[in-house]
């Protein structure tokens, strides 16, 4: 009698077991079925944006494009959105002229700032950083006070993008945050710094002596190959 018992509690284990392997089996076929789909809706979708962008910049004379029925419909789409913002962004960083004017021209039409702005209010570092980062690309100055209030914010990769955004807008007065900053500036930073700096204000004289007397070496440093950089640009400074 024990035995059968044996054998019967050792049934019902197995048949449990088994039943959570294939549980396990199905759950792990379905999240892949979903991610396939979502592959191909991504390549749809994305097969659509670059078509869309590919026409404004190309073909487009003011009025002279209207959008088509799907993409209208598509454009209401919070993922869809998303996504035509991200290219938005990587498409601005490959052209120049007029072809940067007709992208941004798109994220104005498409009132995709919302898009950029919910970013800001997210806990986690990496939305954050792409919020600032596609409203610094579309020029949207208006985010200028909430893209400040990131100067101070414990993520590294956070407050170095609002850095760098101030200076995109701002250009050498968007540096007041080396006055009381005491994280280290990177090389990297440096750089991106510099490049996006042409030119140094008269009468910055004050500004930049209090800038050497930083306790911050990085600071310093930075200024002292601002300085450079501008000389060298122009021999009068």
């Amino acid at each position: 009698m024990l035995i059968i018992s044996s054998v019967h509690f050792l049934f019902i284990v197995f048949v449990i077991m088994l039943s959570l392997v294939m549980a396990l089996i199905i759950a792990v076929l379905i999240y892949n079925f979903l991610e396939y789909k979502q592959s191909l809706r991504i390549i749809k979708w994305s097969d659509i944006i670059n078509r869309k962008i590919s026409e404004v910049i190309v073909y487009w004379e003011e009025g002279s494009i209207d959008d088509d029925d799907q993409f209208k419909i598509l454009s209401q789409n919070a993922s869809f959105r998303n996504l035509f913002l991200q290219k938005l962004v990587d498409s601005e960083k490959k052209f120049s002229g007029g072809a940067k004017d007709k992208i941004k021209s798109l994220f104005n039409d498409y009132n995709l700032q919302k898009e950029a702005l919910k970013k800001l209010n997210q806990k986690k570092p990496h939305l954050i950083v792409r919020g600032i980062t596609e409203l610094t690309v579309m020029d949207v100055e208006g985010a200028v006070p909430k893209i400040t209030t990131f100067l101070l914010h414990p993520s590294v990769q956070v407050y170095q993008e609002a850095q760098y955004a101030m200076v995109r807008f701002k250009g050498f007065e968007g540096l007041h945050f080396l006055e009381k900053l005491s994280s280290k500036i990177s090389e990297w930073q440096q750089l991106r710094l510099l490049l996006s700096i042409s030119s140094i204000p008269e009468n910055s004289e004050a500004t930049i002596g209090k800038w050497l007397e930083s306790t911050n070496d990085s600071v310093v440093i930075f200024v002292l190959k601002l300085i450079k950089k501008v000389s060298d640009a122009d021999p009068l400074f």
